[in-house]
This record gives C-alpha cells, sequence and structure tokens, in this order.
C-alpha cells in the first residue's frame, strides 16, 4: 500500500485485507476513548491496544506487534517526543503520529516538531 501527500511517501507493511495494528501512547481514558471513535468513523480496519506510561510504551513499542503508534504529546513525566526518540535511539522505525489537543507555542517552536512537520 502506498499513501503520497506532495513530496512524501511512504510505503507501508501492511497487508490488503489485514488490520492495520495500532499502538495508542494516550495516559487519559477519555482522550484514547475520543482517539478509538475517530479511527470507528473511518474506513479503516484496525485493532488498537492503549499504553499510559513510557514502560509500558517500551515494553509493547518493542514486540514488534504495531504497524503505527498514535501518542499523545503530554503525559506524565515524559511526553510524545520523548517517544519518538526513544523509538528512533532503539533503531526502530515504527511510524509515529503525534496526537495534541492544541499546538501551542512551545510545541510548535520546538526544532525537533519543526522538522517533521517540514517533511510532511
Amino acid at each position: 500500500m502506498k499513501w503520497s501527500r506532495g513530496e512524501l511517501k511512504v510505503r507501508s507493511e501492511v497487508k490488503p485485507g489485514k488490520p492495520i495494528r495500532i499502538l495508542l501512547l494516550e495516559d487519559d481514558p477519555l482522550d484514547a476513548e475520543l482517539c478509538l471513535r475517530k479511527l470507528k468513523s473511518s474506513d479503516l480496519e484496525f485493532t488498537i491496544h492503549r499504553v499510559g506510561d513510557s514502560e509500558q510504551f517500551k515494553l509493547e513499542a518493542g514486540s514488534g506487534k504495531y504497524d503505527v503508534v498514535l501518542g499523545d504529546y503530554r503525559l506524565p513525566n515524559w511526553s510524545g517526543l520523548d517517544a519518538i526518540r526513544w523509538l528512533r535511539a532503539s533503531g526502530s522505525t515504527l511510524p509515529f503520529i503525534l496526537v495534541t489537543g492544541t499546538l501551542g507555542d512551545e510545541l510548535a517552536s520546538n526544532p525537533f516538531v519543526q522538522e517533521a512537520m517540514e517533511r510532511a
């Protein structure tokens, strides 16, 4: 399956007819439910597993069971950016979609986020 937007092209290892395996990094059950509702309103076939902290995330993300991560930006004692950095430092190329309710000045001015947004 290929997806393109502008110059960005991503090749997914997801096979047609197989559900996308999503790891959701979200500590707030209400926000997790909102993500789940939005996903259910799409035409995607998926399975989802939620974790709420860095220890759970590292265990699950390192398992190789997922096709993509949806990660909250703000977590207690950690952030979505920390999760991305950990993934990349561990050698993982697992796609990561950073989810946030608001894109405040702090996040928008972060060089790591700016570079990621320029690539999209």
